[in-house]
């Protein structure tokens, strides 16, 4: 057996079988998933650790005389087996099941085979499937004159019928090196597949490989998406195998050798690979790889990787059969070689993308239900489970539908997520409802990066939207106007009006309560309407009337933006005579302007005097980055920068004209928003990572000098490329 960290088999349950007698005979084992271990890899085990698991065939074999035979004159190597997965991989806490039979025995001239087949269940169900088990015990001489595997791939052909769906999005790249496998197994596949993979720059939990020891390829030295002998696609990984590579130490005591598990897993990884390059994990952001279940893959090993010297290992991929779909799957030929020489095969095997959370189901308590209801929770858990989680555990049995391949739609992820918890709800779940009203909490916390990222002790513009926005867009999926539709949409918000801060929130409990006015059907879109009111103890903290809409997600793939006057979008680009970089020392100082995740300007345009008032104009620019925070946290498979941040990009704009115009001059702070001073906006498109820049263009149109403040009020539209998508109407700066 092998030793640590390779011994996988935590107890011996039973045994069965003469002893020496070499006959026939049956072991079960059982083994604790660590959640934590080395062979974990978001939560899950690796296809080929799972094969290790049932390493106990050799300790049966001993029992049953294998080593009166061998008397450390022979070695134990695996040659082949039927593998079939029947499910999803293992995970954490789970305990595996090895049920193992040796079936018989051969012997050819002096080397000595036995036959095995084994069952791994977890609780009742059976997970993995292993038939026509072969393995021996070899001598040196024997081992070093294998003639390895003799398959090849130009000698082989698909199997008829085998289907080759266009793939999604293929890279551009045709090799990958260190640093490009090293940014995939960290979760950023924009950086390793580059252009036109920029949506995958915003994933929560992107598709990957394992890291650490499971890291198991250092490049991937071809790729080519139509190539191979076969013409269906073709890749070929490469790895280092130095003298003092970690498995060697407890595979096995004094016969170091490198696992053929751990070929076959390495083998699997590039497939996974394949899949990514391909374009399949870009619009599957928290999906995972999984073997093919049910599918019988046959595993032949015909060499070994020894440290008596450093080796190369290449594992190609021979592309056979892409299938698109829900569940997008590629079946191909993986073969391994070490320096040359073939040492696995599997003719087969099949590997598909899941559905998975970066939340792992069951989204943590303590639990409480909502009244009148049966399974709706208003807990922090599971609204955090609306953010990132699965839907069930956010809305009960009424989003069971969204569990798998459908997507409903989300709140805001953390650091966006501002509920702390649902005190109440007047209708029914799944019952769109008149006049239904939701009461939520947020803590806001003291020290949160929000504070000091606005440079105040009051909660910012968009935050402070946020807080009053996210009730509604939980009401409208408590009510289920997704949920009720046999297609998948969005979620966006359209208007807010009749906007006012009547003072500033700071730390302590806001509660905000959302009245669901009317809503509107038609042309395929829902239109929903709020009325919102938040407090802070007694005080009123702001108020607004606000307006979303559910779409399909290729209605906003043609966004028209709002109408603007001929010349506008012309004059965005003529010179201003200040031009200015948004940290400028002449921008800095008190009173201060946003840094750090609410910094959403990179360069500021100002004309003096401009405008139509004649009090100033100025442009903002923002170069959109596809990794950006916000886009991971706004949404969850659907990224899109939320419109409180083009709010918040008008607001600071015109606190930067305000500064250059000196009209702040001696103040010591900027308001979140101008209190007293009602606001309202328009969204009529959104940002995505795929966008290159945003500008936000402000008129300042009145000037009102206060006791001890100057109150700034302006009118901005907000662009997105050379598309104007937002505009707001009376929002006030004040500085005092």
């Amino acid at each position: 057996m092998p030793e640590p960290p390779l011994l996988l088999a935590d107890r011996v349950m039973s045994i069965d079988g003469e002893p020496g007698t070499m006959g026939t005979g049956r072991i079960v084992t059982e083994t604790d998933v660590d959640p934590d271990a080395w062979y974990m890899h978001n939560g899950r085990m690796s296809p080929g650790v799972v094969i290790e698991f049932g390493q106990a065939d050799l300790l049966l074999a001993s029992w049953l005389g294998a080593d009166f035979s061998n008397r450390s004159q022979r070695v134990y190597r695996l040659l082949g087996c039927d593998l079939t997965f029947m499910g999803g991989l293992p995970q954490g806490g789970e305990t595996l099941h090895y049920d193992i039979h040796i079936d018989g025995h051969a012997k050819t001239g002096d080397t000595r085979l036995f036959f095995f087949h084994y069952d791994c269940y977890i609780g009742d169900r059976l997970a993995i499937s292993v038939r026509n088990g072969q393995a021996g015990f070899f001598s040196d001489e024997e081992l070093a004159n294998s003639d390895g595997v003799l398959w090849d791939a130009a000698d082989d052909a698909p199997r008829d019928g085998a289907r080759r769906d266009d793939p999604p999005q293929v890279t551009r790249k045709r090799s990958f090196d260190r640093t490009d496998i090293e940014a995939f197994t960290n979760g950023n596949s924009f950086a390793c597949f580059g252009t036109g993979f920029e949506m995958a720059a915003a994933h929560s939990r992107t598709p990957s490989l394992p890291k650490g020891k499971l890291r198991l390829f250092d490049e991937v030295a071809e790729f080519d998406p139509d190539g191979g002998p076969w013409g269906r696609g073709y890749l070929r990984a490469r790895a280092s195998v130095p003298t003092d590579a970690w498995f060697y130490d407890g595979h096995f005591k004094n016969d170091p050798c490198m696992p053929g598990t751990l070929m076959a897993d390495a083998a699997t990884q590039a497939l996974s690979f394949a899949m990514a390059a391909y374009g399949f994990t870009i619009e599957r952001d928290g999906w995972r790889f999984e073997p093919v279940p049910e599918e019988m893959a046959r595993f032949v090993c015909r060499g070994q990787v020894t440290p008596d010297a450093d080796h190369v290992l290449d594992y190609e991929v021979f592309v056979e059969e892409i299938i698109d779909g829900p569940t997008p799957t590629i079946f191909a030929s993986l073969l391994c070689s070490s320096d040359g020489f073939k040492v696995f095969h599997c003719r087969r095997f099949g590997m598909r993308l899941v559905p998975d959370w970066p939340m792992p189901p069951g989204a943590p308590g303590p639990v409480r239900i909502l009244e009148g209801t049966k399974d709706v929770r208003g807990d922090q858990g599971a609204l955090l489970a609306c953010g990132r989680g699965m839907p069930s555990d956010a809305f009960g049995a009424l989003y069971a539908p969204f569990d798998g391949a459908r997507r409903a739609p989300r709140l805001p992820d953390e650091p966006y997520h501002f509920m702390s918890r649902v005190l109440s709800v007047s209708s029914p779940p799944g019952v769109p409802t008149k006049d239904g009203v939701v009461v939520a909490e947020y803590d806001v916390p003291a020290g949160e990066w929000y504070f000091e990222a606005g440079r105040s002790d009051a909660v910012p513009l968009s935050v402070l939207i946020e807080i009053l926005l996210q009730p509604c867009g939980w009401l409208s999926s408590y009510n289920g106007f997704a949920a009720n539709r046999s297609d998948d949409v969005v979620f966006r918000n359209l208007d807010g009006g009749d906007i006012l801060l009547h003072r500033p929130a700071r730390v302590g409990t806001l509660r905000v309560t959302s009245r669901l006015e009317r809503f509107a059907e038609g042309g395929g879109s829902t239109i929903v309407f709020f009325e919102v009111v938040c407090t802070q103890g007694d005080d009123i903290v702001m108020t607004m009337k606000t307006a979303f809409g559910f779409f399909s997600p290729e209605a906003l793939k043609n966004q028209v933006g709002l109408r603007v006057e001929p010349g506008v979008l012309e004059a965005l680009s003529e010179p201003a005579p200040v031009t200015l970089s948004y940290r400028d020392t002449q921008l800095d100082g008190a009173p201060w302007l946003a840094q750090d995740r609410l910094q959403v300007i990179d360069r500021v345009n100002f004309w003096p005097g401009g405008g139509q008032a004649g009090l100033g104009r100025c442009v903002a620019e923002f170069d959109v980055r596809p990794e950006a925070w916000f886009f991971k946290a706004h949404f969850f498979q659907d990224p899109v920068q939320p419109g409180s941040l083009g709010l918040e990009a008008m607001q600071q704009a015109a606190r930067a004209a305000v500064r250059l115009s000196g009209l702040a001059d001696g103040a010591t702070a900027f308001e979140p928003v101008a209190s007293g001073q009602s606001f309202s906006w328009k969204f009529r498109g959104q940002v995505i990572p795929t966008n290159g820049r945003t500008r936000s263009e402000i008129e300042i149109q009145s000037v009102t000098q206060e006791d001890d403040a100057v109150l700034v009020v302006f009118n901005g539209r907000f662009w997105v490329d050379d598309l104007c998508i937002y505009e707001t109407i009376g929002m006030g700066v004040r500085a005092r």
